[in-house]
């Protein structure tokens, strides 16, 4: 909150009503204001009253406050908000202690990128000197430290967290930032291969581990019967590791056992905010960024490998976004693709994932719809990128050294999208894009309205004879690997792409 008052006339008012930082609840921090003190400042005090006693209301909610996942975000957000108050009066020591309550929550969430990251604004807070600060400990000892050394203390929690948490590329920054300070600042150059070795052993998880990232949620409350913390409001939720949607509703339903629970994205949200009644409307979406929002294109270093970019997708990520279908013609044709328009619903979060909480409010929604040839060319130019991403997963296991049964699961995932791939082509897939848009009279006519509708058939062209590039390379990496059993299928597919390769060479 903007507040203009100096750090000395905010604790003679901390003083002067009883705020007791820190407090578990107890009868100061529910004391009321009385109005000659309202009406003694001026307005500016009377609005910063209205704050304090914010904070006052919720030092004396939050032991009340549930410690379990269902209720994470509410504690999670009123110690931020303490957080806050205290790095806006200056009161680092205060902060601190906040900061480390936080940190314990998240860690016996199992949220570790939220500990990690709750502990780098705490470590922000202070600078390399040796200046002192003052610090409280668990037991609520009052000690002062110079702030090099605290600092570096909140690095190497955060370290830890990061490095749970498969952070591994932030956890690779901090680690240069101290390697700099060893190095450039306090010449221990010990301690310097140290932070060095650390690095090269988080590189390596780079290239080797694996990762599995967690899925994200858009929840909207809608309805005049939810608190006012909740109502009408539209959120991001992250979920935790292996948490499906069916979980996370579930975890909802537990908290919101009297609301509706909605899972269509075309529900009009407008007619339910009005309603007496409590609705809640979830859907899975997925990082986007806002480069995509604005232009409604995606930007991809086609020399990034696979895995770094996905790292790099669910990094430091304020936008998502998630699709619906629909038709515009009255009467179904027989060609699924001449009359599939699609919406994508971007969302901006007031935070970055991740952050020093699990839920961000969205602040900004944006809409792009699709014609049915814009969607056929993504879907097109999506299937070859997926090809492309599992032959490279399977490269990348051999360099490993993975065991043999992971290799031939993978393989066997290859061949199911591959069948899949040159099947649908053959029967039909291509001939329908043609039917659909390869003709001079979808472009004469140009019955969905779109602009630069000619250059759009010659990228769904491209699209389609550039295919066959990724579709020869994973049928030569599955002929690498492909169990005697399984031989039958590469011959049915290297049949079958035959075919398809001499289509696609005629477009």
């Amino acid at each position: 909150k903007n507040v203009s008052f100096d750090k000395n006339f905010i604790k003679e008012l901390e003083e002067r009503f009883h705020l007791i930082a820190g407090s578990d609840g107890d009868a100061h921090c529910s004391e009321e204001f009385n109005e000659d003190d309202r009406r003694a400042l001026a307005h500016q005090g009377v609005n910063f009253l209205k704050d304090l006693r914010e904070l006052v209301l919720i030092l004396s909610q939050l032991p009340g406050i549930e410690k379990t996942r269902e209720y994470e975000d509410e504690r999670a957000d009123s110690m931020l908000h303490i957080m806050e108050y205290f790095k806006m009066t200056g009161r680092k020591e205060l902060y601190f202690r906040h900061a480390e309550d936080l940190t314990d929550l998240h860690f016996s969430l199992e949220a570790y990128a939220e500990a990690g990251m709750t502990m780098l604004g705490a470590a922000s807070l202070l600078t390399w000197s040796e200046s002192t600060v003052r610090f409280i400990k668990a037991s609520g000892e009052t000690v002062e430290k110079p702030q090099r050394v605290l600092k570096e203390e909140f690095f190497l929690r955060a370290l830890e967290f990061l490095d749970r948490s498969h952070s591994w590329e932030r956890a690779i920054d901090l680690l240069e930032e101290l390697r700099l300070l060893y190095q450039t600042y306090l010449f221990d150059f010990e301690r310097v291969s140290e932070l060095l070795s650390q690095e090269v052993s988080l590189f390596k998880k780079i290239v080797k581990v694996e990762r599995f990232f967690v899925e994200y949620y858009r929840v909207s409350y809608l309805g005049m019967g939810f608190k006012e913390s909740h109502r009408n409001k539209d959120f991001i939720y992250k979920g935790y590791q292996l948490e499906k949607l069916p979980d996370f509703v579930e975890r909802l339903k537990r908290k919101f056992g009297e609301a509706e629970f909605l899972n269509d994205t075309s529900v009009d949200v407008d007619a339910l905010r009005t309603s007496d009644k409590c609705y809640v409307v979830v859907n899975n979406c997925k990082p986007s960024s806002e480069q995509e929002m604005r232009t409604g294109k995606k930007f991809v270093d086609s020399r990034m490998p696979e895995r770094v970019r996905r790292s790099q997708e669910h990094n430091n990520i304020s936008v998502f976004s998630y699709q619906r279908r629909f038709r515009k013609r009255n009467i179904k044709t027989n060609n699924e693709f001449e009359d599939l328009w699609i919406t994508t619903v971007y969302l901006r979060t007031d935070q970055l994932f991740p952050g020093f909480t699990r839920r961000a409010l969205i602040q900004e929604r944006v809409e792009r719809v699709q014609s049915p040839i814009e969607n056929a060319i993504s879907n097109v130019v999506s299937k070859s990128a997926e090809l492309e991403r599992m032959v490279e997963k399977i490269k990348v296991c051999e360099e490993k050294g993975d065991q043999p049964e992971v290799i031939v699961g993978e393989v066997q995932n290859l061949g199911m999208v591959l069948s899949g791939m040159v099947d649908a082509a053959v029967n039909g897939g291509i001939a329908k894009y043609e039917e659909a848009f390869l003709n001079e009279k979808y472009i004469t006519e140009n019955p969905d309205g779109v602009p630069n509708v000619r250059e759009l058939v010659a990228k769904l062209r491209t699209a389609l004879s550039a295919q066959r590039v990724p579709i020869a390379n994973a049928l030569e990496v599955h002929r690498l690997h492909v169990s005697k059993e399984m031989m039958p299928l590469q011959q049915h597919m290297d049949s079958r792409f035959a075919k398809l390769d001499s289509v696609l060479r005629d477009l």
